[in-house]
């Protein structure tokens, strides 16, 4: 049904396109703002892309939904990485696609990865109910760990899933 792929240079102008859906369809689960992200050239885009690991999940070649994730690169942490940037359309939610993207950046961490760390703003119920479906769990919560450009507070938990030992 969905083709989930990193995605690649090639794909800036949809990564582009969906994040700035993202940004103003989900402001509280973002750090970025729509206000901040519409302006920037598609080449920053691409420098996301090369950056970090970003997949894409797709349906009659049309990008869909993404995730991403980044792994830090200094010798202590890099047994860690965190995912971020979650997203589907409104038309593939409920379809399965988040957990498809999920399985891309699980099987890209293979056993590199020792623990996937993850946050998720409290009110977004079908978010918390994702990650801890997939093996997650709360460690904390960040109280006000967004600022809403309405002046307003978004609460984050702290979620991890541990991959090896």
């Amino acid at each position: 049904m969905y083709e989930a792929r990193q995605l690649e240079a090639g794909d800036a102008v949809d990564y582009r396109d969906i994040r700035l859906e993202a940004l103003e369809d989900c402001p509280e689960a973002f750090g970025a703002s729509h206000a901040e992200d519409q302006g920037l050239p598609v080449i920053r885009y691409e420098g996301a892309l090369a950056a970090n690991h970003i997949y894409g999940g797709f349906k009659g070649g049309q990008l869909e939904g993404v995730i991403a994730v980044s792994r830090p690169n200094f010798i202590k942490t890099h047994h860690k990485a965190t995912i971020f940037g979650v997203y589907v359309r409104n038309e593939a939610r409920g379809t399965g696609l988040s957990d498809e993207l999920l399985k891309s950046v699980l099987h890209h961490a293979g056993e590199k990865i020792e623990c996937l760390h993850a946050r998720a703003p409290t009110i977004n119920e079908s978010a918390v109910a994702f990650f801890r479906r997939n093996a997650f769990e709360i460690y904390g919560t960040e109280a006000r760990a967004l600022r809403l450009e309405d002046g307003s507070y978004v609460d984050e938990h702290l979620m991890c899933r541990m991959m090896a030992s």
